[in-house]
């Protein structure tokens, strides 16, 4: 996935992603990440000192090429 600030539409770096398995995931300079989550529907947090907190909740739609591609409830 990737992180954008809304209003520049920069990746950002440093944001925390969580999906509660305790996987410590920061995104990179580009705003991207990798993260493992079991099918179904997952509630990501992201967190970032300067930006307001967030929960997104995505849900598996598909496999394909063994990955799974997922979709956010949200436009983000």
């Amino acid at each position: 996935g990737q992180v954008i600030d809304a209003t520049t539409k920069n990746g950002i770096q440093g944001v925390k992603v969580n999906s509660g398995n305790n996987e410590n995931i920061v995104t990179n300079s580009n705003g991207e990440f990798t993260i493992s989550v079991i099918p179904g529907q997952i509630v990501l947090n992201f967190s970032h000192p300067n930006y307001e907190e967030r929960n997104y909740t995505i849900y598996n739609l598909e496999k394909d090429d063994n990955r799974y591609k997922y979709k956010s409830i949200y436009d983000i």
